[in-house]
């Protein structure tokens, strides 16, 4: 006599198996998407832009292309510390904001928590080179950017001693928004 075997239980078994291991695939993949998202929001970033600033004036504009911007316009304002001497041609920066402005109108805002300013003073009244870095935080924005976060390096580069002191630099880092 043939004993007959009944699959009805392991059919169960296999079946309750494939829910468990389909529940722990959905949870696996719903927690790689929380952290997909998470690291979208933090977006590599680049800027390359030309400016000037009028002689004793805080204020700078210039314009400029950059990644999530596209072409863009820049305004900001600086103070320094001080005065460069011969003996001290760098300056440290009191305060350094900076807003870019999309084509769309869309903003970031930048401020700067450091930097220096160093100037070439051996041609005076010739020319007077510098180059300046320092490094920002996002605070914020319009449109897209309005809660925006980041960390940002500037570099830029120009002559103090012409009528209109222009400069050209770069812009790097990582923006959230």
């Amino acid at each position: 006599m043939k004993r007959e075997v009944s699959t009805e239980g392991e059919d169960t078994k296999r079946c309750t198996g494939l829910v468990i291991i389909a529940g722990l695939v959905a949870i696996v993949v719903a927690y790689n998407s929380n952290i997909a998202v998470a690291d979208n929001s933090a977006r590599p970033f680049s800027a390359n832009f030309i400016g000037a600033r009028t002689i004793d004036s805080i204020n700078f504009s210039g314009t400029g292309i950059a990644t999530h911007l596209g072409k863009f316009d820049l305004n900001g304002s600086r103070a320094i510390d001080g005065q460069p001497t011969p003996s001290n041609p760098c300056v440290g920066f009191q305060f350094i904001v900076v807003t870019l402005t999309a084509a769309n109108g869309d903003e970031l805002w930048l401020d700067a928590t450091g930097g220096e300013l160093c100037f070439d003073l051996s041609n005076l009244p010739l020319s007077v080179p510098f180059v300046a870095e320092a490094d920002f935080v996002g605070t914020g924005g319009t449109g897209r950017f309005s809660d925006s976060t980041g960390d940002f390096q500037m570099l830029w580069s120009g002559d103090a001693a012409s009528a209109t002191p222009s400069f050209t630099g770069e812009l790097w880092g990582v923006v959230g928004y």
